[in-house]
């Protein structure tokens, strides 16, 4: 019969040991030394629009966070620093939004860990509006690597980001 109430970490579970037909009781709280808790984990987010000039590649720095579980994002300088005993597999998703842009220009974003490029989208507009690129990636870090983001773009002007959820970094240990 379902309880009908949320899990919690006193609640237990009936598991065969091994296979051989022994029931034992378990926590739900070891459940999670089982599955891991994917952090340390954030989201970070532009609170304003910033300008990137055509032609160049730049930093941005998302200063805001929805969250950040292990306080390992920095919004003064934009990079998330994989803290002590925190090594493993990490998963990060980037994206920019800029709006005004003409028909033909190319947008780019890429995903950088201790300073080094690893990972690159360009796409280009096929229409004048608004144009959004995101790229993904994922890597085995150790405790102080670092991972930041740049964009790009080619209008032949100035061009602001969105200052919302649509120009981000985001990022969490997998593994």
């Amino acid at each position: 019969t379902d309880i009908g109430a949320d899990l919690v970490d006193a609640d237990e579970i009936i598991v065969d040991d091994g296979g051989g037909g022994t029931n034992r009781r378990c926590d739900m709280s070891r459940v999670k030394t089982y599955i891991g808790d994917n952090t340390p984990a954030f989201f970070a987010h532009r609170g304003s629009g910033a300008e990137h000039t055509s032609g160049s590649t730049t930093l941005v720095v998302p200063d805001n966070e929805l969250y950040d579980t292990d306080s390992a994002y920095n919004t003064a300088d934009g990079k998330f620093t994989v803290p002590s005993g925190a090594d493993g597999k990490y998963f990060f998703h980037a994206g920019v939004y800029f709006a005004s842009i003409t028909d033909g220009d190319i947008v780019a974003c890429e995903i950088y860990v201790n300073d080094s490029a690893k990972a690159l989208v360009r796409e280009f507009t096929g229409a004048e509006g608004n144009a959004s690129v995101q790229c993904t990636f994922s890597a085995d870090l150790s405790a102080a690597d670092y991972v930041t983001y740049k964009v790009g773009q080619n209008s032949g002007g100035t061009l602001n980001t969105s200052g919302d959820t649509l120009t981000f970094l985001s990022g969490f240990r997998i593994a």
